[in-house]
């Protein structure tokens, strides 16, 4: 994990001993649970999005990546575009806001 936490340009010291994870704002998760793609709708696709959004101290969203090759486009920005901002920033050991990750799956289903 360590490896994997350089790569995306965290400090993995850090990341480990964050007391508090990054964690989307309520609106952020309004904002992409109505956002379901109206092509998507009238095709009758469903859809599970897994994702990972990388967010800077400030609480900003700086990169989000879907994580599962093959899905739809539309799908894959209804999902980036939703988590897009709002964010509460992590905070390292001594409270202070810092990047880290958020990483989630969003799944899509109609009735």
């Amino acid at each position: 994990m360590d490896n994997l936490q350089s790569s995306w340009g965290l400090d993995p010291a850090q990341q480990n001993a964050l007391t508090r994870l990054t964690v989307p704002k309520p609106s952020t998760v309004r904002r992409v649970q109505r956002r379901y793609p109206s092509s998507m709708v009238v095709s009758g696709t469903n859809a599970f999005v897994p994702v990972r959004v990388m967010v800077d101290a400030a609480g900003k969203a700086t990169q989000c990546v879907v994580q599962s090759a093959g899905i739809d486009e539309a799908f894959r920005d209804a999902v980036c575009d939703g988590l897009a901002k709002g964010y509460e920033p992590a905070r390292d050991a001594g409270g202070n806001p810092v990047a880290s990750v958020f990483s989630t799956s969003v799944i899509y289903m109609l009735d």
